[in-house]
């Protein structure tokens, strides 16, 4: 039995990480004759199905051969996790590069073994065998020599109503409070046509601070003032409220099905996020968007946004 230090679990996935971090470049150690990240459009590369993870992710060998782990990492010493079997990898390449999980005596076995465990983050490029659960390694990135991607600015949560043409304005400032904002969230939330709720904060409006600088947004599939008197029961602040296609409820039962739909193997994540109310499924690999064009002919655009760990290198 092995002996790790539990500290946190990320569920963090490389899909949900690479629209972030998409256009990632660095220096790669390449094995053969094929380029890394950064191949130009209509290369060879593309021709011939490479793929990459386009930002480090944990590869990690605890005796069985090293793993690209796609998905959840656990947050221990050394880490746990797993996915994908690397094939061609070899950490003599990679001194310097990896942790190595040396000297450290398990006691909870009676042999006392010794922890060799090796666990390092590379951005990795290679052909990916779906049927053998392997991915070829043509070359790989070292996080340290990795340039991260600038982020074009987003305003994550922002308001989708117009400015009202006398601006955004507070209506009652003593039911705008933290109390009232919270008992305007709890009961919107009760709702039958609920969908989404999120708070956009003005900063920079002078003269006000917290609730008085806050945009409550609600989002409903009914009819929008219906829930704007409901809110204006409480809450006196700036109120936007626009409509959405699926409920929470209907949402949160897309994504089970969304689950039981994609092999577990191939599955990383899914759940409802962003202000549109988007599920989001995380899956290994999605071959020339296929999953992607089914969803979307079968739920509508935008309402399932499949995002793959590994993409194509174009």
């Amino acid at each position: 039995m092995r002996r790790f230090v539990i500290t946190s679990l990320v569920l963090v996935t490389a899909g949900a990480l690479a629209s972030a971090c998409a256009g990632a470049a660095g220096a790669a150690h390449t094995a053969g004759a094929a380029q890394g990240p950064g191949t130009p459009h209509g290369s060879e590369a593309t021709q011939n199905g490479l793929v990459t993870t386009q930002f480090p992710v944990m590869v990690l060998d605890t005796g069985d051969g090293p793993q690209l782990c796609l998905g959840a990492v656990a947050d221990s010493y050394p880490p746990q996790c797993g996915g994908p079997a690397l094939i061609g990898w070899d950490w003599a390449e990679w001194e310097g590069a990896y942790t190595l999980v040396d000297n450290v005596i398990d006691p909870t076995s009676r042999d006392l073994p010794v922890l060799d465990d090796r666990f390092g983050e590379f951005v990795v490029t290679g052909t990916y065998d779906a049927d053998a659960f392997a991915l070829t390694v043509v070359s790989a990135v070292p996080a340290k020599e990795w340039t991260v991607p600038r982020p074009s600015p987003v305003h994550a949560f922002e308001t989708p109503c117009a400015e009202p043409s006398g601006g955004w304005l507070v209506l009652d400032p003593a039911r705008t409070t933290s109390q009232t904002l919270d008992m305007a969230e709890q009961m919107v939330r009760a709702l039958p046509d609920y969908v989404t709720s999120w708070a956009d904060d003005r900063t920079g409006v002078e003269g006000t601070s917290g609730p008085l600088r806050t945009i409550f947004n609600v989002r409903v599939t009914g009819d929008p003032a219906v829930a704007e008197a409901a809110v204006r029961e409480v809450w006196g602040g700036m109120l936007c409220v626009s409509t959405g296609r699926y409920t929470a409820a209907e949402l949160e039962s897309l994504s089970q099905e969304m689950a039981a739909r994609v092999d577990r193997r191939d599955l990383l994540g899914v759940g409802t996020i962003g202000t549109n109310a988007v599920v989001r499924l995380s899956v290994i690999i999605d071959p020339d968007r296929a999953l992607q064009t089914e969803l979307d002919e079968t739920y509508g655009v935008g309402v399932v946004d499949v995002q793959p760990a590994l993409r194509p290198v174009v």
